[in-house]
């Protein structure tokens, strides 16, 4: 069985199993973070709640690590594609060009392979 490691974290520290139908959630918001002073449980809509206050609050952005970001689907334009394509061929990694542009991984991959043969 696979199971992240801020829940195990979370369940060597306080000793017992998580209840039923809990998460264990991160004040920093850090998916990555173990620390146990920063875990606790709650429920998936008390997360999403938390989430919403702090980004209302400026206390996060929503690029900041361990928050998901949702990329718009969208066309990229022609002179997008010919940049991305100079862009990689120039030795710019696909990784940095998704987020130069905000395009999927579907997108710079084909526009990778396009050029590539």
């Amino acid at each position: 069985m696979t199971m992240r490691v801020h829940r195990v974290a979370w369940m060597l520290s306080h000793g017992r199993r998580i209840p039923a139908n809990r998460w264990v959630l991160h004040r920093c918001h850090n998916r990555l973070c173990v620390n146990p002073k920063h875990l606790y449980i709650g429920t998936h809509g008390d997360n999403m709640r938390d989430l919403a206050r702090k980004r209302a609050s400026g206390a996060i952005e929503p690029s900041d690590r361990g928050a998901k970001r949702r990329r718009p689907k969208r066309e990229l334009l022609d002179e997008e594609k010919r940049q991305i394509q100079v862009n990689l061929t120039n030795g710019a990694t696909k990784r940095s060009q998704m987020r130069l542009f905000n395009a999927s991984k579907f997108a710079i991959y084909t526009l990778a392979g396009s050029f590539a043969k």
